[in-house]
């Protein structure tokens, strides 16, 4: 098909040959110029190239490809433990921090009851036997499973069994790979399996369908999101990467980045074995007389240790490889032969110049600082410190991320488990429950899901900021809280006040309590200030939201 050209001065319409076209010709590329007019992000005709329709995924192949790099390619394995390592590290940590004021209990009693949850938790979550549904790991250890395997496949299933003994959660999970579309597919009436998650009318989730192999068949199982009688939250997908609206799969994170890892793989792989070569051929023999020739080294010599050579015109040389040093040089050259060191352009110099960029370009995709995902930290202060905090940014999102789906509903699960059956005290909860008074349930429920917390470049610096901030009252408390220990500001003064109280009761002063003569504070006032701030900041916050 000829190159069609416009004239803009006359209107003319061309083709390649410089002719002028008949007017049928003319009139199909007006047409053809009036249907494409509508705006699609191109400058000229073809220049955004190849459109595709995402419509249809193939999740099978990414899966399939994101473990294999996983497996083989050392920069992926990198950038995924350095992600586990700081986002989930020995596991999510609870803060229970249920709201007096709608729970109708007091400041001291609301203290009591979040210790005594979080110890209850911690209990549980340590012990293999009554939180693992396979009796293997710790709820920590689930946690870096699920992450993992959200990253790498994509999405984790959570299947939330119940412990016939203690009656509490025992949690299964299952890789988002077995999550298939059974053939044939039979949903419930008025249901449709997508990926296999059977989604109701409203595209709500309703059911997976998790493949099996059992005594060699392959079988499918149905496994319930919600209960049909009790409504409890049965299984779910975590996603490790973010998705759009209509889709209910989750891609692997390294999804972008598979073709640059398995590229620059390649070629580390290739400048490694060049470096090889090189190191086991230092030189070679180069004949510039036609018909000379000899065999420096042979097999022989190599097996038996030494090796006698017959030149062309006679003479003998003997080789003994055995006795040879690195480094050695033959010098028993035949006349016409010439030593040529080997190529030395190999391995390339430039590449840990290229391979530096092409790894900023994968961080930079992935939100991580590259200095943190390379470990390599040359910068001057100030360029590591926002480094550092870049990386905070990321990591608060992912911990509020993962703690929200997967440690939550376990531990609204735990909760109403441990009150029904008389582990815990919660008043009026069950019947609040049961009511559907989500507000005293969600004042029951309430937590907060902190992570690690990273040391500071400069802790002393960090401190002294805060403190200016807030003297000059353009920062909050509950801010610099969360940003040097990532705690709220209610819950360290909740822990501040237990923790002086039982400085009181052993009679023991904390060198923070006493004055600059060595004299303890009263630190039964302060407990009651501590106290007295909470109140009084809890009465504000109802005033707002009143």
């Amino acid at each position: 098909m000829k190159e069609l050209l416009l004239n803009t001065q006359t209107g003319r319409v061309w083709g390649s040959d410089n002719q002028a076209l008949n007017e049928k010709q003319r009139y199909s590329y007006y047409v053809t110029d009036l249907l494409d007019s509508s705006w699609t992000g191109e400058k000229f005709l073809n220049g955004f190239g190849l459109t595709k329709d995402y419509t249809y995924i193939d999740y099978w192949t990414l899966r399939k490809r994101s473990l294999q790099l996983f497996r083989e390619n050392t920069y992926a394995r990198g950038i995924l433990r350095r992600l586990t390592r700081n986002v989930i590290n020995k596991g999510i940590n609870l803060e229970s921090n249920i709201i007096p004021e709608i729970v109708n209990l007091t400041d001291e009693q609301s203290m009591d009851w979040d210790e005594n949850q979080e110890l209850n938790w911690k209990l549980w979550s340590d012990d293999r036997e009554l939180c693992d549904y396979r009796k293997q790991k710790t709820f920590g250890e689930l946690q870096a499973d699920a992450f993992d395997t959200a990253m790498i496949s994509g999405d984790c299933l959570v299947i939330n069994h119940i412990n016939p003994v203690t009656k509490l959660p025992y949690i299964e999970l299952v890789d988002g790979e077995h999550v298939q579309t059974p053939f044939p597919a039979t949903p419930r009436a008025g249901n449709r399996i997508v990926h296999g998650v059977e989604l109701d009318r409203f595209d709500r989730h309703v059911a997976y369908w998790v493949q099996a192999t059992i005594d060699g068949m392959s079988k499918f199982t149905r496994i319930a999101a919600y209960g049909e009688k009790s409504k409890r939250r049965i299984a779910w997908l975590v996603y490790g990467c973010d998705k759009r609206l209509d889709e209910v799969r989750g891609e692997p994170i390294l999804a972008i980045v598979l073709y640059m890892l398995k590229e620059l793989d390649r070629y580390r792989d290739s400048e490694q074995r060049a470096a090889l070569v090189n190191s086991i051929i230092p030189l070679f023999v180069r004949k510039t007389e036609p018909g000379r020739g000899s065999i420096p080294f042979t097999r022989g010599a190599v097996k038996r240790g030494s090796e006698t050579v017959v030149d062309d015109d006679g003479t003998e040389r003997t080789f003994n490889i055995s006795k040879m040093l690195p480094g050695t040089v033959p010098d028993e050259l035949n006349v016409g032969e010439d030593i040529v060191p080997f190529n030395t352009n190999r391995p390339n110099q430039g590449f840990g110049v290229f391979e530096e960029s092409i790894l900023n370009a994968i961080c930079w995709c992935l939100e991580i600082p590259p200095e943190v995902a390379r470990l390599i930290f040359q910068n001057s202060f100030s360029a590591s410190r926002q480094a550092d905090n870049e990386f905070k940014v990321f990591l608060s999102y992912r911990v509020w991320k993962f703690g929200n789906d997967f440690c939550q509903p376990i531990y609204d699960d735990f909760t109403i488990q441990s009150i029904l059956t008389d582990q815990i005290s919660a008043p009026g909860f069950l019947q609040a429950y049961f009511a559907g008074d989500w507000r005293v349930v969600n004042s029951w429920l309430n937590t907060e899901w902190t992570g690690i917390s990273r040391p500071s470049v400069d802790p002393v610096k960090d401190a002294n900021a805060s403190e200016k901030l807030l003297q000059l009252k353009i920062t909050t408390n509950d801010r610099e809280c969360r940003k040097n220990t990532g705690m709220s500001f209610r819950t360290v003064i909740k822990k501040l006040a237990r923790e002086k109280k039982l400085f009181t009761q052993y009679g023991i002063t904390s060198s923070v309590d006493e004055t600059s003569t060595g004299e303890p504070i009263n630190t039964d006032q302060q407990t009651k200030s501590i106290l007295s701030l909470i109140k009084n900041i809890d009465n504000k916050l109802e005033e707002a939201q009143g």
